[in-house]
């Protein structure tokens, strides 16, 4: 047996200065928008759409500093963009363990626990605008939070060979917010009709999982594994849209992270993995790899009576690749397979013509397959990779939709790319 305990101690800090000055054009004065027309059009979506001539913001840049005497600021405006995305963050976490391990024949036994005591504290602003839209002040809001965690865990193995083994484990984790989802900020697009707003009142996360995996070594290089899991989260995170009703913003859509009530999930895990060294000439540098992960769940959130699978969690992911080896070649293909999600979760529920469409506006992402392809070639000279990777090669957009697939809502094309290079070691 043995026995370990320890410590440890972090802190990290973020401090953001955002800044954007609105201006416009003082009464009796126009700018003629030719001189920071760009010389080719733009054709997005696979040039289906026919946009023309857009801002050439390497022209644009010098024509404001030649107009900067006739540009007046919008002090409301410059105000409510810059104000409200200033903060300050930080966060520290004092951890201790202990742990013990034991074996004895067939079996090996590891049992510890973890504690964890939290501290953030976060800085942001607030702005206020009269009836009319006009900024009347900033006000500095402080928020911060202290909590205290236990997270005990046991592993369990079991070796039916020197090949074979069972796994049990039974672990406990937390999740914390990011600095971005407990800042106090509010980011208004009114080009694009959306509010993102930081949620102070967040609560950290707590998982409990528990793990059965087999799993089976080959000669000389390969696996194959399989397993059950279950985890059961409270105050998970999701992403919440809803509505502003009246006022000036009436109409805007708000994002806002907020915490559910508690979600339980259940999955199988699937893995194989093999160097094909068996099979003849050049095929013996052959080697595949594949893994698959199916899972379900069940999400209970608050202010929503409906009952949703647990937001961003994929149900199916597929994994999979080919290699070959050759002296000092190598070549993978890869395969990235994930079906549609639930991304967003709205509190708005449909009630005019489309309601037979769909029951409301939740927003999901389509089912996305990428493939890539990487290469390396070791050179003769200290240490040296000649590399190529290629990304998506097929340009596999991402497609969000709100409610239904007819009623789309955006669209991204990354497009393919790659890097080509040589890798140095010193």
């Amino acid at each position: 047996g043995e026995l370990k305990f320890g410590g440890r101690y972090f802190q990290k800090e973020k401090d953001r200065e955002y800044w954007v000055r609105r201006s416009f054009p003082q009464s009796g004065h126009g700018i003629l928008l030719d001189a920071t027309a760009s010389d080719s059009e733009h054709r997005p979506l696979l040039g289906r759409y026919r946009i023309g001539h857009t801002v050439d913001w390497g022209l644009g840049g010098p024509l404001v500093d030649q107009i900067s005497g006739i540009l007046e600021e919008d002090i409301d405006r410059t105000r409510e963009i810059s104000d409200s995305q200033n903060y300050s963050a930080s966060e520290s976490v004092v951890a201790g363990f202990a742990m013990a391990s034991l074996d004895w024949g067939d079996w090996a036994l590891l049992g510890g626990v973890r504690t964890e005591r939290t501290s953030t504290s976060y800085t942001g602003n607030q702005t206020t605008f009269d009836e009319n839209g006009s900024w009347v002040g900033t006000e500095s809001l402080q928020e911060g939070n202290d909590y205290l965690n236990v997270f005990p865990m046991v592993h369990l193995r079991y070796r039916l060979s020197d090949q074979t083994n069972f796994r049990l484990a039974w672990t406990n984790a937390l999740a914390r917010p990011n600095f971005t989802e407990l800042a106090p900020t509010e980011f208004i697009n009114h080009d694009a009709r959306r509010i993102s707003r930081g949620n102070p009142a967040l609560d950290p996360s707590l998982i409990r999982n528990v793990d059965l995996l087999f799993e089976h070594y080959f000669e000389p290089l390969g696996l194959v594994s399989g397993g059950l899991f279950y985890k059961q989260m409270n105050d998970f995170f999701f992403d919440e849209i809803s509505r502003v009703e009246g006022g000036e913003l009436d109409g805007y859509e708000v994002r806002q992270t907020q915490n559910g009530s508690s979600a339980d999930l259940y999955g199988v895990e699937l893995a194989w993995q093999q160097r094909l060294t068996f099979l003849p000439g050049l095929l013996s540098g052959l080697g595949i790899y594949a893994n698959y992960t199916y899972t379900t769940s069940t999400a209970e959130l608050r202010d929503v009576t409906r009952e949703v699978p647990l937001p961003r969690q994929i149900p199916h992911v597929l994994n999979a690749a080919v290699s070959w080896e050759r002296g000092p070649f190598e070549a993978v293909v890869t395969m990235n397979h994930r079906s549609e999600y639930l991304f967003d979760v709205s509190t708005e529920q449909v009630s005019d013509h489309r309601s037979h469409l769909f029951p409301s506006m939740d927003r999901f992402l389509e089912a996305q397959t990428q493939f890539d392809i990487s290469a390396q070639y070791q050179l003769p000279w200290g240490g040296s990779t000649a590399f190529m990777e290629l990304k998506n090669i097929t340009n596999e957009p991402q497609t969000w939709y709100d409610g239904s697939p007819q009623f789309h809502f955006r669209s991204s094309y990354n497009h393919a790319w790659g890097i080509l290079g040589i890798r140095m070691s010193l």
